[in-house]
């Protein structure tokens, strides 16, 4: 069984802080024998008791869903928000209160519309990329000195753009076919 670098490092608020911010490429490590579920008890499952072998698979999916959270910077700071006790700024039924960020949506979304060439698409994803970046560096900043609010603010600003990003790819699609 595999675990992940960023895995190890959870302590506190520190998720962000560990270099588990670019999960482009995570780096295996091996989990002592003791600590794999597969392989606990003398390295064959088998001989488990059902107590055993209930609290190893519980251990593996508690694993595989911090790991699913650590992945995925939107998730991290959501799970880090709710540990500081604050409910999720990000959700389908909440409404965006940044108005800065409702005007650069809309004109993100003016331009894909617009875009007629995949070199358009390219610059919007471009674009994308560095603010995507930069929600990242400022929610480390954020979580670094416990501001909530920005913190809070930055989350919803990296959710928006990493949907943009997938409207972008689907755009792409759509322009690639049609050059075909």
């Amino acid at each position: 069984m595999r675990a992940y670098r960023c895995l190890s490092a959870v302590v506190g608020l520190s998720l962000f802080i560990v270099g588990c911010a670019d999960t482009s490429n995570p780096q295996p490590v091996e989990l002592p024998v003791s600590k794999q579920p597969d392989r606990a008890n003398n390295d064959s499952a088998v001989d488990m008791t059902p107590r055993e072998r209930a609290i190893a698979e519980n251990q593996a999916m508690s694993l595989n869903e911090a790991y699913e959270t650590l992945k995925d910077a939107v998730k991290r700071a959501q799970a880090l928000l709710a540990r500081a006790g604050i409910a999720s700024p990000v959700g389908e039924s909440r409404t965006i209160e940044d108005r800065e960020l409702l005007m650069e949506a809309m004109e993100a979304r003016e331009a894909l519309a617009e875009a007629e060439d995949l070199e358009a698409v390219k610059r919007l994803a471009e674009r994308a990329q560095q603010e995507d970046a930069a929600c990242i560096k400022a929610l480390t900043a954020a979580f670094a000195e416990r501001d909530w609010d920005e913190a809070i603010r930055h989350t919803t600003r990296l959710k928006y753009w990493r949907k943009f990003a997938e409207e972008l790819r689907g755009r792409r699609a759509v322009l690639a076919g049609a050059a075909v």
